[in-house]
């Protein structure tokens, strides 16, 4: 067996050293040059952080529309927001005539309700008012000026605690002037509060006034207040884009208190108070609502009710695979629909049960 020079074992030894050594010496300048330029980019990160964030929160500004606001400001706004909701919440009601459903709001504690005069748009002299956390009451009907579309309504009873909101004023309001919207959108639905919307006046005429709080269909007749938590109007339609909304001014039912107290109704309602399609399915029917089951009392011509052949006096028993207990539960399933679609129902007429597909509009 032959055995390798020491010598040259150790000058392969050194030379390998010296590779390593420059390999090691190499890599640790490398690693010296990008920790020296990755700190000084990291410095001048920390100063630009710095001296931005010593500015006075002030001066920090946000775009909203055509308007600059300091973030200062929208916290503040945020706030006022926020106090409304949580205080007027509870006087925000729902108004159901059998076939639709809108809004109003609570403004005594008596129980005297503002709505817009197209949500008493049927011949029912009684209501149905429902209430966030479910609960219902009965309202009268009073008076309604068509040609501003404001109504009035008074919860039946003796109750004289009804959580209320107080009057204001739209005129006290500028343009730009942050606002606060309640109202069931949607119609009302158990379990959800009234969904909020906040927006800015936009501007002022005769009747209403005209803001970007948006509004969908269901929340004709609810509240528009200022950040002070006073209702300075009544929801009325939508306008010809999604951020222009109308409102009847609370200056209009101030003017006319008595005259719609007493029950009085005048006037035309203009076409810009059609409520707006929200996607929602229809039968065409208006239900007694008084009657412990679904029992039809109307049949409007041309609808999906009228083409199937329902009768009034029928009852819904069934309606897309569920078993209906009353009218509120009716039109929740119809409402679970969209126009067109075809559903299977069962009515009682003259205590026979009969079976029906109707195609929703």
């Amino acid at each position: 067996m032959r055995h390798r020079h020491p010598v040259n074992m150790i000058h392969a030894s050194d030379q390998q050293k010296r590779r390593t050594f420059l390999l090691v010496f190499m890599g640790a300048a490398i690693l010296a040059l990008l920790i020296a330029m990755t700190t000084s980019a990291a410095a001048q990160t920390v100063h630009k952080i710095v001296s931005q964030t010593s500015s006075p929160p002030s001066t920090q500004t946000v775009a909203v529309g055509d308007t600059t606001w300091s973030i200062e400001k929208l916290q503040e706004v945020q706030s006022a927001v926020r106090a409304v909701v949580d205080n007027h919440t509870g006087a925000c009601v729902g108004i159901d005539d059998g076939s639709g459903v809108g809004s109003g709001v609570i403004v005594s504690p008596d129980g005297l309700v503002l709505t817009a005069a197209h949500v008493m748009s049927t011949d029912n002299p009684v209501y149905t008012v429902f209430f966030a956390d479910g609960t219902t009451a009965n309202a009268r009907r009073l008076g309604r000026n068509l040609d501003a579309d404001a109504g009035m309504m008074q919860l039946e009873g003796n109750r004289q605690d009804w959580p209320f909101v107080e009057l204001g004023s739209s005129e006290s309001l500028q343009r730009g002037d942050w606002v606060v919207s309640l109202g069931h959108s949607g119609g009302f639905e158990l379990g959800r509060k009234p969904p909020v919307r906040s927006g800015r006046l936009l501007s002022r005429h005769a009747h209403q006034i005209i803001t970007d709080a948006v509004l969908i269909g269901g929340d004709s007749g609810g509240p528009l207040f200022d950040l002070k938590g006073k209702l300075i109007a009544i929801h009325s339609s939508i306008g010809d884009a999604v951020s222009i909304n109308r409102h009847a001014k609370i200056e209009q039912f101030k003017q006319d208190w008595d005259r719609l107290r007493s029950g009085q109704t005048w006037g035309n309602l203009s076409d810009l108070t059609v409520e707006p399609p929200i996607g929602k399915a229809k039968m065409g029917v208006k239900l007694d609502l008084t009657f412990p089951k679904a029992k039809i009392k109307q049949i409007k011509p041309h609808t999906a009710a009228a083409r199937i052949g329902l009768t009034v006096g029928d009852i819904v028993i069934g309606f897309d695979g569920e078993m209906i207990t009353d009218g509120q539960h009716l039109i929740r399933a119809v409402k679970n629909h969209i126009p067109g679609d075809t559903c299977y129902m069962t009515v009682l007429r003259n205590e026979q049960p009969l079976q029906f597909e109707i195609r929703l509009d």
